[in-house]
């Protein structure tokens, strides 16, 4: 017998025991954070029959807007506008352009946009609420998940008779981060898969905050995958 094939089964046989000396599982965190900041995107528009009145127009509006951005104190670096785009159509021009500001002090975000739109003919795109501090708060969310996949790995092996050994494999996923409003509408808070999530072991922690609505607390997610030797 070749000595090759004599010693293979006994191979195959070593790594199906390794095998089933193994487990792995999946631990899930969310954390709510009310955010420090947004960023506010803003179209200005402009028509008319004849090009000038609506440019005319148009630079009115745009300069009404950073009178109010200098107002609320929205300094050079935190304001942002791109070129003008004008469209020539059947009935006259359309002057267009996006402005974005970013609002530092949150308790200045609800006048600064009434005075917006009483300023100018204008419309937000989107309103997106961000965090100073996230590595802090997904490293917080980490911790969590992996705290949450330690107490479930537990439980199974205690049901099994077992104890858990060394951690042979992690694999981390962050994400969240932000809450995105478009059109009156959240379109993206940054959670990814929740039907997943719910098929895991899942810490949720207690909002940072008590004020301000649960709606607006900026989302930070993390998943781990966690694979442990079981000793006997």
């Amino acid at each position: 017998m070749n000595l090759k094939n004599a010693i293979l089964p006994f191979l195959m046989l070593s790594t199906l025991a390794s095998a089933e000396r193994l487990i792995r599982v999946s631990g899930d965190a969310l954390v709510e954070v009310q955010p420090d900041y947004a960023i506010v995107r803003l179209n200005l528009e402009a028509r008319d029959r004849l090009l000038k009145r609506a440019r005319a127009t148009h630079t009115a509006d745009l300069e009404a807007v950073l009178q109010v951005a200098a107002r609320h104190k929205i300094s050079n670096a935190d304001l942002a506008q791109d070129f003008p785009e004008i469209d020539s159509r059947s009935d006259g021009f359309l002057v267009r352009r996006t402005v974005q500001l970013t609002v530092r002090d949150l308790k200045d975000y609800d006048p600064l946009l009434f005075e917006l739109y009483d300023s100018a003919a204008l419309t937000v795109e989107s309103v997106e609420f961000r965090l100073n501090d996230l590595l802090k708060h997904r490293e917080r969310a980490r911790d969590m998940a992996i705290t949450a996949a330690e107490t479930k790995v537990n439980l199974m092996v205690k049901t099994m008779k077992r104890r858990v050994g060394r951690v042979m494999d992690v694999e981390v996923e962050s994400g969240g981060g932000s809450l995105l409003r478009r059109g009156g509408m959240i379109v993206d808070d940054g959670r990814g898969n929740g039907n997943r999530a719910m098929q895991n072991a899942i810490l949720v922690a207690p909002p940072s905050s008590a004020s301000g609505s649960g709606l607006f607390r900026v989302p930070v997610t993390a998943k781990v995958d966690v694979q442990y030797e079981i000793l006997d």
